[in-house]
């Protein structure tokens, strides 16, 4: 099943990537540290429990001490956006990227290596 990605990204350091797979019934997430010595945890959720952590993080990542500059939305329905994190502080973009998210995660996405 295909995946949908979010990145976010801070000067002179490696993204933080959390990776979501849509399953049956859940969601399984990988999130990776940028510093890439940590590794990277690894949990399931169900899919309302997924869109309740999305949504949170969309809350939490502009308050953040240490913000993020940027984050990328790569989902497995369309392209590649990426935004500021103090544009998440817009409640109509936080509600976009979450629709947006949503859908890609909603387990109808068939991928085709074939144009």
């Amino acid at each position: 099943m295909p995946s949908t990605m979010i990145c976010l990204q801070r000067k002179n350091r490696g993204d933080d990537v959390i990776i979501m797979t849509p399953e049956e019934d859940s969601v399984h997430f990988t999130y990776r540290d940028g510093d890439r010595k940590k590794g990277s945890y690894k949990f399931t959720l169900s899919r309302d429990e997924a869109s309740s952590y999305v949504y949170e993080l969309f809350i939490s990542l502009p308050r953040d001490a240490d913000p993020f500059e940027f984050i990328q939305v790569i989902p497995c329905t369309g392209p590649s956006i990426l935004y500021h994190i103090w544009e998440l502080e817009e409640d109509n973009l936080k509600d976009i990227i979450h629709d947006q998210i949503s859908r890609s995660l909603c387990g109808n996405v068939v991928y085709s290596a074939s144009a």
